[in-house]
């Protein structure tokens, strides 16, 4: 082999690594995030008198020291409010609105056919015309929240920081990846506080952690994957801000919240593979209808390139 082509070879490898490397990256400083996340967890479930489940104080510490993280990153990444698409004043109620109803126009589809297939089935004890408006509005409330407190770091700064160096294409998958895999970051294990210790928190961290090699939540994990893949396209590859992408995923959530209040996972249906037990509607089904979505947006975008 003449030394160019060593060298050409030497350069491919340490470019492969480079990259993982920055693949990476966001998984150690999630794994940084939990490590100081749990000890503050565990020391709030005694001062709870553990009448909070130590599972989910651990979650909730969590999300919440991965939202605070944002600004510090930000910074580390040189990324201003704009970098990561936050906007103001009209165009951020119009984007808002005209993202809540793609959501619910991309979700509907999906959770018609799992009531048509049987996989979702009516709850005739719990439905009323009276509470539908309360819920309605819970539901709404609820999943504006979530949309609020996910979008910024998987949608924001996180895609804008792996876009320098992975391009549209790796940002987009790997933090959809995040994304999906985060979802999974929780082992509900009830734990008495008399036998609550610091290391049977960090032992439940490691039993969330092994979820994602779990294959009985691969199907919902994929489908999560697909959904974080359509808003980081339509973020990276559309000049829309997050405000569109918070829209699109309140739009979901709220569809969802609401059929689990009036419907029931029916698991006898020919067709409950279809769903997961995650939620009893995100699953396989989820997967094949957003990723069929997100190739005709790649294709669409790379026709209006060449088109140009």
């Amino acid at each position: 082999m003449k030394p160019s082509e060593k060298l050409s070879r030497y350069g491919r490898i340490t470019q492969c690594l480079r990259l993982l490397g920055h693949a990476l990256l966001p998984l150690f400083w999630l794994l940084m995030i939990i490590s100081a996340a749990t000890p503050v967890a565990y020391g709030l479930f005694h001062l709870f008198a553990g009448k909070v489940p130590l599972y989910k104080l651990i979650e909730k510490t969590t999300q919440l020291f991965l939202i605070i993280s944002i600004f510090p990153a930000m910074r580390a990444l040189r990324l201003s409010v704009k970098d990561i698409g936050l906007i103001g004043g009209k165009p951020l109620l119009r984007q808002l609105l005209c993202g809540w109803m793609i959501g619910v126009l991309t979700i509907s589809p999906v959770l018609g056919l799992l009531i048509a297939l049987d996989v979702q089935r009516f709850d005739a004890a719990t439905a009323s015309l009276v509470r539908l408006p309360l819920t309605a509005l819970a539901s709404l409330l609820l999943a504006l929240f979530i949309a609020l407190a996910e979008e910024p770091l998987f949608r924001g700064w996180l895609p804008q920081g792996l876009v320098r160096k992975l391009g549209i294409q790796g940002a987009a998958v790997i933090s959809a990846g995040y994304y999906a895999a985060l979802h999974f970051l929780s082992y509900k294990q009830a734990v008495p506080l008399e036998a609550a210790s610091l290391i049977r928190a960090f032992e439940l961290v490691g039993l969330a952690l092994w979820h994602w090699f779990d294959a009985e939540k691969w199907p919902a994990l994929l489908a999560l994957f697909c959904v974080g893949l359509f808003l980081n396209t339509i973020r990276l590859l559309f000049p829309l801000s997050l405000a569109f992408c918070i829209g699109c995923h309140a739009g979901w959530v709220w569809l969802i919240k609401l059929m689990k209040t009036f419907f029931d996972a029916n698991p006898q249906s020919s067709y409950a593979f279809l769903a997961s037990g995650y939620d009893g509607v995100v699953g396989s089904l989820v997967a094949l209808w957003m990723s069929g979505i997100v190739w005709l947006l790649w294709h669409f975008r790379n026709q209006v390139v060449i088109n140009r």
